[in-house]
């Protein structure tokens, strides 16, 4: 495996020292671990021979549960929404999902939980039972809509980013096809009998669209990342500690042997002076004691609140690979 194909993503507790991470690489293989942010030691847990969507996951306040949504889109449940004690993925608490829509789900405190699940799929798994104290509700009026996006944005909004530029979805993608077009337009002639003027308007179409197809190829080299879906202007996220603000700065989706979000981050002050430039990474933020804690190329970084410019590697994870992992007792039950 290269580091290139190793993502990690983390999500650190709101009332505690730990955070998870969800390590993905290869694509099919994602594994959880604890990160105790103490002593920044590791607790290396169980492996999905799946796809965990980590931007619908959520930690509790203590960081002793998980949510997280997951999906093998094959066999009798295809994607489920899970509850867990990390580092383990082993379910207490287990829903069928819908697909690849909606799923995951957000604490808003350790008993109560919003659950990111249509009506119709709220039903727990017949097997699995919840605590009398446990409660959980629908996430909003449209539980279950969209994918990453309204949870990704309402758990970082509770955690205390906000948006400051908001970019429009543009898609490098062929929305018709030529061959397709052409069939449709020769059954319309057939119909209604305009042989000549279809002829005319398909050749100005077919010229209009490799013109627009060279167009777009040209403007593609231009671009600093070559992406299925380009955020024009790029999203921009930022989050305060004290006198410093971090900066997330979203291109895209799917980056062409890359990773499936592109992101990068940057330190500044309140008045906006570039402190510290991490450049392409895919997870930073805040620890509870002001350090700055990131994840590059499989590896895991703490830059130190009184010296950003200078990050210490914690662990390298390129080299994990899968192995099946029995998850405890104590770690199967309420």
């Amino acid at each position: 495996m290269t580091e290139a194909s190793t993502r990690i993503y983390g999500i650190i507790a709101r009332e505690a020292p730990v955070a998870v991470l969800f390590r993905r690489g290869p694509s099919q293989f994602v594994q959880l671990l604890k990160w105790n942010l103490t002593d920044d030691t590791f607790e290396h847990g169980q492996w999905l021979n799946g796809r965990i969507y980590e931007r619908r996951a959520d930690l509790s306040p203590s960081g002793k549960l998980v949510i997280y949504f997951a999906a093998k889109y094959k066999g009798p449940m295809t994607s489920w929404t899970a509850i867990s004690k990390p580092p383990y993925l082993t379910a207490i608490a287990l829903w069928e999902g819908m697909g690849a829509w909606g799923g995951g789900g957000l604490f808003d405190d350790e008993t109560h939980i919003q659950l990111n699940h249509s009506i119709t799929r709220m039903k727990l798994i017949d097997t699995f039972k919840l605590p009398d104290n446990v409660h959980v509700v629908p996430c909003g009026e449209n539980s279950g809509s969209g994918e990453d996006s309204p949870l990704i944005d309402m758990r970082m909004a509770r955690d205390g980013w906000t948006q400051t530029q908001s970019g429009e979805e543009n898609y490098e993608i062929d929305l018709f096809n030529q061959q397709d077009n052409l069939a449709e337009l020769e059954a319309l002639q057939e119909q209604f009998g305009f042989m000549e003027g279809g002829k005319i308007w398909a050749d100005k179409f077919f010229k209009e669209t490799a013109e627009a197809k060279a167009k777009k190829k040209e403007e593609k080299k231009k671009k600093k990342y070559d992406l299925f879906m380009t955020l024009e202007p790029p999203d921009i996220h930022i989050k305060p500690d004290g006198e410093r603000v971090l900066e997330m700065t979203t291109f895209g989706f799917h980056e062409t042997n890359g990773p499936p979000w592109v992101q990068e981050y940057r330190v500044l002050s309140k008045d906006g002076e570039e402190i510290f430039n991490l450049g392409k990474t895919d997870w930073a933020d805040w620890d509870h004691n002001g350090d700055l804690l990131f994840s590059q190329k499989g590896c895991i970084y703490r830059a130190k609140s009184e010296n950003l410019c200078n990050p210490k590697q914690l662990i390298d994870l390129t080299s994990s690979q899968f192995s099946p992992v029995s998850a405890p007792e104590e770690f199967r039950n309420w």
